[in-house]
């Protein structure tokens, strides 16, 4: 049996090899996110709710192009045009309601991303809240769920939820069975 020095060589290379790549691995954890927006759940749901804005507000600006198209058309002294300047208004009521919610997404999400990007930085301190918040997450669902049923009251029944004609409630569903 001969002594093999390249033997030990080569297994205290593969130790060392190992070692800096934990050491490499254990402070690259450490850092920090630049965008840390893009990780947060209500700042993805207030961009998803500001690109259908923006497309809600491409269509509506082609319908009042065309609605003014049409007005200029109309046959004048055939009673028409108080029905198409009627359409016009209200076509031009919805532009403008379009924009202020655009308007009103866009401030919300540079808010949002101040404070995503303050919480972020608090985590990494030693008494910093955690992030992100999943309470914080969870009460953000629960208002956009109350915010998007339609729900009505009744006074016979109570609270109802409005469901589409024709088709049953999950409650009257359930009883059927």
């Amino acid at each position: 049996m001969s002594f093999d020095p390249m033997f030990y060589v080569e297994q205290m290379k593969n130790w060392m090899l190992l070692t800096l790549f934990i050491v490499f691995g254990a402070f690259s954890c450490e850092q920090r996110d630049p965008e840390p927006e893009r990780n947060d759940m209500v700042y993805k749901d207030l961009q998803k709710e500001l690109d259908l804005i923006n497309k809600t507000l491409q269509e509506a600006e082609a319908e009042y192009e065309t609605r003014a198209a049409d007005l200029k058309t109309v046959v004048p002294q055939t009673g028409q045009i108080k029905s198409y300047e009627k359409k016009l208004f209200e076509s031009q009521n919805k532009l403008d309601r379009l924009r202020q919610q655009k308007q009103y997404f866009e401030i919300t999400l540079e808010q949002r991303s101040l404070y995503v990007r303050s919480r972020y930085a608090e985590s990494f301190k030693k008494d910093g809240r955690e992030w992100p918040d999943k309470k914080e997450i969870e009460d953000f669902q629960n208002a956009q769920k109350l915010q998007r049923e339609k729900i009505k009251w009744d006074k016979n029944k109570g609270v109802v939820k409005d469901v589409p004609r024709g088709t049953k409630s999950k409650e009257e569903q359930k009883l059927e069975q």
